[in-house]
């Protein structure tokens, strides 16, 4: 069962979509605003959020909703993004799905709705289960860049996530031990890599960060090992053109935090090749 955020102004709807997914053994956050829906990601993760396209009830310029989820997208890559819409024919939908990462659409408009719902679910664990991402090598201890490892492990957990990670993974239990209750998220990574360092788990830290988090474990993976290591697999140290999230920008009224995030999130992502496919 998965942790679902819900975010629809419509009441009636709102409602209905959450009671569904809870009867159906889901945990469920519903949000009535994108404000809701920022709070709710502060204080907690989830699998998957559905959001509906119009927020803000602004006619058929109202792009609200997308420009929501394609932030949550860019920040949140572990998390899936299903649009609701009255409008599945809508450029800007079709454009979201097929370039900005979201996953799926739901037709509010058909009578068939709640079945789309639980369709669109069963489709994006399909999907995920066929991707086929960097296979983690293994390495020398001189071999890793713990700059990189760093920087991945800030970008694929919050503090809370973090926490939860290492509870769930009996190898990296004892490191709960070593987390201040006060401590910030640079300080758990501090303490973290200290400890892969000194029992050489870094392998089974990366291995698990890649199932927990693959989208951000391809985007660092060419930056992880040195070239001796790479040389053993398929990465293409290609810099994405970040000419597709910075267009994006202009779709939707984004604050100066979330459009700095997704520019930055565009510079510095990889193309990485899966099946032939850059991804």
């Amino acid at each position: 069962m998965y942790k679902i955020l819900v975010v629809d102004n419509t009441p009636d709807f709102l409602r209905t979509l959450s009671g569904l997914l809870t009867d159906a053994g889901h945990t469920v956050h519903p949000a009535a605003s994108d404000g809701e829906a920022w709070t709710a990601v502060e204080q907690d993760s989830f699998d998957f959020a559905f959001i509906d396209v119009r927020l803000h009830e602004e006619g058929e310029d109202d792009e609200s909703g997308l420009s929501l989820a394609m932030a949550f997208r860019a920040l949140m890559p572990q998390m899936h993004v299903i649009l609701l819409t009255r409008y599945v024919r809508a450029k800007q939908v079709l454009r979201a799905v097929r370039y900005y990462g979201v996953d799926h659409f739901i037709d509010k408009a058909d009578n068939d709705w709640q079945n789309q719902v639980f369709q669109a679910i069963r489709k994006v664990q399909e999907a995920y289960k066929r991707i086929t991402v960097c296979q983690v090598p293994r390495a020398e201890p001189n071999q890793y860049n713990i700059s990189a490892i760093r920087n991945l492990v800030r970008d694929a957990f919050t503090a809370k996530e973090l926490r939860r990670f290492c509870q769930d993974r009996p190898v990296f239990r004892p490191v709960l031990t070593r987390f201040g209750a006060d401590f910030s998220l640079e300080d758990m990574i501090d303490v973290l890599l200290e400890y892969c360092q000194s029992r050489m788990l870094f392998f089974e830290l990366l291995s698990e960060i890649q199932d927990w988090n693959p989208r951000q474990y391809e985007r660092y993976h060419y930056q992880l090992y040195g070239s001796e290591v790479l040389s053993r697999g398929t990465i293409e140290p290609q810099p994405l053109s970040s000419d597709i999230l910075r267009g994006q920008l202009r779709l939707g009224k984004l604050g100066d935090t979330t459009r700095l995030s997704l520019s930055l999130a565009a510079d510095r992502a990889p193309v990485v090749r899966t099946r032939g496919r850059n991804v």
